[in-house]
């Protein structure tokens, strides 16, 4: 019973810290969300305590690259160029309203 609880716990950190590795920090979140649930196993079952103390250090520690980590954020390109575009074009024609072919 108690080695599930540890390998369920293991496990669920690797994954988690996996998940961080490849930037998906939505997916780790939830995964950290396991490792908790499993600390909470490991501290109500009859392990030694140096067991507990340890998935404790881990759980904290886990806790602070979850916590420190961002979300990349991916950047469409598309949009910025067509924002400058449409920027320019709009100075374009504050400034200077009267066009070469618009002459009366």
């Amino acid at each position: 019973m108690a080695e599930r609880i540890v390998e369920k716990f293991v496990a669920s950190q690797k994954a988690a810290q996996d998940l961080l590795l490849q930037g998906n920090v939505i997916a780790a979140k939830q995964k950290y969300l396991d490792v908790l649930d499993a600390y909470h196993e490991i501290d109500k079952s009859s392990l030694p305590q140096f067991h507990k103390e340890l998935a404790y250090d881990q759980v904290n520690a886990l806790f602070r690259q979850v916590n420190d980590a961002k979300e990349q954020m991916k950047i469409p390109y598309n949009l910025i160029i067509a924002g400058i575009l449409i920027l320019a074009l709009s100075v374009g024609v504050v400034l200077k309203p009267s066009c070469g072919f618009c002459r009366t």
